[in-house]
């Protein structure tokens, strides 16, 4: 987390086993994830490779969304609810 920045949390890392892989688990995990982790006002941020299409509708569906790129990496920023 970037210093001075208490509100905003940053999501390290989602992976699932190859055998529970695009049965929708990654995103159940984070979703329930962020709701037990979120206190009032705080955002998340991640970042995951531009060429990851199946991790970025994964994240678009827990309601992160695109705001930048960095060289090769896409940041994005949930703060719903």
């Amino acid at each position: 987390m970037p210093l001075g920045l208490a509100y905003l949390g940053h999501v390290n890392s989602v992976a699932t086993h190859p055998d529970y892989q695009r049965k929708g688990m990654a995103s159940v995990c984070l979703s329930y994830a962020l709701q037990r982790t979120r206190k009032a006002g705080q955002k998340f941020y991640l970042e995951t490779y531009d060429d990851l299409y199946h991790a970025h509708r994964m994240y678009e569906k827990v309601r992160f969304k695109h705001e930048g790129l960095l060289k090769s990496s896409m940041i994005a920023f949930n703060g719903n609810k």
